[in-house]
């Protein structure tokens, strides 16, 4: 499939603040910056026009685009990453190509052929992107890559194969959909399983230096559970895993596990805090009501947790219901904060990544962009819109903006 980008649509969604010390106007990170508030410091906006539309790209694009230095910076399943003059649409280079992307073999997915899905990130002082893809070496082998790729020139300055090594993992099953992250000179990588949840797929997040370097022991990664027969618990959100800027720690979600009726907690339906340079887990919140979250696929794996204030964590998922946590402890089984009822009853869910500008939260729930106001203890709904627009929004020139899921 072959891809054409409006600016228009561009503009609005990479409205994004610097990963590190950086030019003015770069938007180098999914969703604003390392804790994804979503909030950009644009001028407002009066009017809405397409600008212009690119040429012909190799591939589709599902990664969200990003800024630097005057340019639109895409990447494709094509594994293939371009660089687009911002202020005329003309393709300034590329591609640079990690390798052939997946195109057999699939026991489950939507998406054929399988190369770049998750958002890169650059490193605005270096002028370096960093970016996943998955590769295909035979018709029945695969595994994903972590690529550096300098912008000036623009060439791939490293690429290392990352998927973990360990016997859990079975590249054939996994997929990587949450946006990067850095934390501790770590590029953070999260994984979950293939649309249709099939096979042993696990939830995964593994931390690799960004300087290349391949450690004797293999990279640190946190796997959501490890027990025999257990599967799922996949950290799949678009978002990908949460920074914490002062303190490193890296905070996700996972989807719904296998253990439903009897078993022990498997980290499932969760929000997990680990640290940001070893990955080893600091603390976990789940709902008390996990077992039926997993058994009716209504958990928080759906979207990334949002770090607010107050020294505190929002997080809301498939079942619609919001949580308030305590970002130093998260609170184990039940030990919310506070917890209400965010997206309505009949359309529950909530998808994606949540904008947050003190003290109001933008949820992306199906029935419409929720305002939510976080406080110290409480959650309150404020506004619902039904504009259709329902996907990830951000905070953008005074407005909130969103696209239509599938629609665009």
């Amino acid at each position: 499939m072959r891809c054409r980008l409006l600016a228009a649509v561009i503009a609005a969604a990479t409205a994004l603040v610097p990963v590190a010390t950086s030019a003015t106007g770069s938007r180098p990170t999914y969703h604003a910056d390392q804790t994804r508030s979503g909030i950009a410091n644009e001028p407002p906006a009066t009017t809405e026009t397409a600008f212009w539309t690119s040429g012909t790209l190799d591939g589709s694009v599902y990664a969200e685009p990003l800024y630097n230095n005057g340019e639109v910076i895409v990447a494709t399943q094509n594994n293939s990453i371009y660089g687009i003059t911002a202020s005329s649409g003309a393709i300034a280079w590329g591609p640079v190509h990690l390798g052939a992307p997946r195109t057999t073999g699939f026991p489950c997915g939507n998406i054929n052929p399988l190369g770049i899905t998750s958002t890169p990130i650059i490193d605005t002082v270096t002028n370096t992107l960093y970016a996943v893809a998955d590769i295909q070496t035979s018709a029945s082998a695969w595994h994903y890559d972590l690529a550096a790729i300098t912008l000036t020139p623009h060439a791939v300055a490293w690429q290392h194969n990352v998927s973990p090594t360990d016997p859990d993992w079975l590249d054939q099953v996994q997929q990587q959909r949450g946006a990067l992250n850095v934390s501790q000179g770590n590029i953070i990588i999260s994984w979950g399983g293939l649309a249709g949840d099939c096979g042993l797929y696990h939830g995964w997040v593994e931390a690799v230096p960004v300087n290349g370097t391949v450690p004797g022991g293999g990279y640190p990664f946190y796997e959501t559970d490890s027990a025999a027969g257990q599967r799922e618990g996949g950290i799949w959100a678009t978002g990908g895993p949460a920074v914490d800027p002062a303190t490193g720690s890296v905070f996700v979600s996972a989807g719904n596990g296998s253990v439903t009726s009897s078993g022990a907690y498997d980290y499932s339906d969760s929000v997990t805090s680990l640290n940001g340079a070893t990955l080893a887990r600091q603390s976990f919140f789940a709902p008390s009501t996990w077992r039926t979250d997993n058994a009716a696929d209504a958990d928080l794996g759906s979207v990334s947790p949002a770090l607010v204030a107050n020294n505190e964590v929002f997080i809301v998922g498939k079942s619609g219901v919001g949580y308030l946590l305590n970002r130093s402890s998260l609170g184990g089984i039940g030990g919310q904060i506070a917890s209400q009822r965010i997206c309505p009853d009949t359309n529950g869910a909530a998808f994606g990544a949540i904008a947050y500008e003190a003290p109001i939260a933008y949820v992306a729930c199906t029935a419409g962009i929720t305002a939510v106001q976080v406080g110290a203890t409480s959650l309150q709904v404020m506004w619902r819109t039904n504009s259709g627009a329902a996907g990830p929004p951000i905070i953008s020139g005074g407005l909130i903006w969103a696209s239509g899921n599938g629609s665009g």
